[in-house]
């Protein structure tokens, strides 16, 4: 049987200006969830990235929202995010950029 982080994903559907990501944010899913977000941010002008079903996340979630913000200004976009779980609060507050969440 895998291992959990074998069987680890991260799915990201989009409506509206709403991008809902569930799943794992880490190290192996953060690669394809950099390029899922950021495809589904085209076209918008103000965007809200839904974090409400990811169940797990570690450091490579957390830079994976400093990025969705770097492209996001790169877009001429407004980005937020709403539901941040709580493990990715924490090491933002760790790392000092919990102002930029």
């Amino acid at each position: 049987m895998p291992s959990p982080d074998a069987m680890a994903n991260c799915r990201a559907t989009r409506s509206g200006n709403t991008i809902s990501v569930a799943g794992t944010l880490d190290f192996q899913t953060a690669k394809t969830a950099l390029t899922d977000v950021s495809a589904l941010m085209a076209g918008a002008g103000e965007l809200t990235i839904d974090l409400a079903g990811v169940t797990r996340s570690n450091s490579a979630g957390l830079a994976l929202l400093v990025e969705w913000l770097s492209v996001a200004e790169r877009n001429k976009q407004t980005l937020s995010f709403e539901n941040i779980p709580d493990t990715l609060r924490q090491i933002s507050s760790v790392c000092q950029v919990d102002s930029l969440i």
